[in-house]
């Protein structure tokens, strides 16, 4: 039986910016149609996305699948919609991280992207929660939020300009004194701490590997929290995180469980949900949905 694709291809991801977009369209339908899947590409911006991903998945005349071509904010974005069902996401890494492709083992060159899309099976994966606001793989705290604001202004810049700019403002965060005050509670006693950031992870991550877990439904939320006092220990800390040999740092504090509150005394703090930089109440309530999204995995 010959599959249906639907692909959402967003023109302002890092790996499409600059790119002919109707080239990138008629080259996936190419591709696609020699494997032998029929795939149908629209080109949205902004939130058109959200509403094109929403039609697909509630058209009677239902696609195989929905593939979506963005960045990890992209790919989030979906992923709440069809956590409410329809079918399967596909994914086509166009990011600068491409976490949730990288988990699932999708390759990153378009051509390899589309050939493992093309044979793939659905599976279930685990999904977290923040606030009632579903993300695949991470919410972050302090540094990170901070940075995201620094690299949206940078978007749509070379990367010649962008990059060092980044890098300087890495450089100066190691500076930032005012560390976030915040009670982390797992189903234990709260454990009160000082950290410059902290990330809750959908499922611990493996040793030896940057940002990539072992398995996508171990129905469990790990958070990792930083709090080497030195601004030296923190860049150590970055560079092993870079690496793959973070699991060792004695000030890498891990917690995990099925539902996490974070409090502080700030009524409002900056998230950054798989890449999407939000404002939330405070407390957060993070909790684990088991199995909530389906995926094409090859």
């Amino acid at each position: 039986m010959i599959r249906r694709y639907a692909v959402i291809l967003n023109a302002s991801a890092g790996g499409l910016i600059g790119r002919d977009m109707d080239a990138v369209a008629a080259e996936v339908v190419a591709r696609f149609a020699a494997l032998g899947v029929t795939a149908t590409v629209e080109l949205p911006q902004g939130r058109e996305i959200d509403r094109a991903v929403q039609r697909l998945r509630d058209d009677a005349a239902t696609p195989d699948a929905i593939i979506v071509g963005g960045g990890d904010g992209t790919i989030a974005h979906a992923a709440q919609l069809l956590a409410q069902g329809g079918p399967p996401l596909g994914i086509l890494p166009f990011g600068t991280l491409n976490l949730l492709a990288r988990d699932l083992g999708i390759p990153f060159a378009l051509e390899d992207a589309i050939a493992a899309l093309a044979t793939a099976t659905p599976r279930k994966i685990d999904l977290g929660d923040a606030n009632g606001v579903p993300f695949c793989c991470m919410a972050t705290l302090g540094l990170v939020p901070m940075l995201g604001r620094v690299r949206e202004k940078q978007r749509g810049m070379p990367p010649l300009v962008a990059w060092p700019r980044l890098a300087g403002s890495w450089l100066r965060a190691l500076y930032w004194d005012p560390k976030l005050a915040l009670t982390l509670e797992a189903g234990t006693r709260p454990r009160k701490m000082r950290t410059r950031g902290m990330g809750i992870a959908v499922g611990a991550y493996m040793e030896g590997r940057f940002l990539q877990r072992a398995s996508l439904d171990q129905g469990v939320l790990v958070a990792y929290t930083a709090r080497h006092r030195s601004r030296w220990a923190l860049l150590r800390f970055v560079i092993d995180l870079a690496t793959g040999r973070w699991a060792g740092d004695p000030e890498l504090d891990i917690v995990s469980g099925t539902a996490l509150t974070v409090q502080t005394h700030r009524k409002r703090l900056a998230v950054m949900l798989d890449g999407e930089l939000v404002r939330m109440r405070t407390p957060l309530e993070f909790r684990v949905r088991p199995r909530a999204l389906h995926v094409l995995a090859p």
